[in-house]
């Protein structure tokens, strides 16, 4: 059992940001789904003080103020997504479109089999 898990462990991890294998040594934060490469996760934080002007979906342009509206006084939920290799905040409808088109990324996932329940 230990020679198994030893060999799973040299196996190579895919990053959640910029998509590249990398050996466990240069990885980050978990296992081999939900990880990051040290280059990435070291610009995470710039990334995410990026984020701090944004004034609604970065894909469909729809204001905070418009999707407050939409749901009716619930609150608005957001997603972050690493797409085209930039941090961005999605809307409920355009994460679900942007997940169903990276089902490499997210096809497997416990985040995606609850969904999928």
């Amino acid at each position: 059992m230990r020679g198994l898990v030893a060999a799973i462990l040299r196996l190579p991890h895919r990053c959640r940001f910029c998509g590249k294998f990398y050996p466990i040594e240069e990885f980050v934060g978990g296992g081999p789904s939900t990880g990051y490469c040290l280059r990435c996760y070291g610009d995470l934080a710039v990334k995410i003080a990026l984020l701090r002007g944004i004034r609604g979906c970065q894909e469909c342009g729809a204001s905070f103020e418009l999707l407050t509206a939409r749901a009716a006084g619930a609150d608005v939920r957001m997603r972050m997504y690493a797409k085209d290799g930039v941090w961005q905040l999605l809307c409920g409808a355009c994460g679900d479109s942007y997940e169903r088109k990276r089902l490499d990324m997210f096809g497997s996932t416990p985040y995606q089999l609850e969904r999928d329940a």
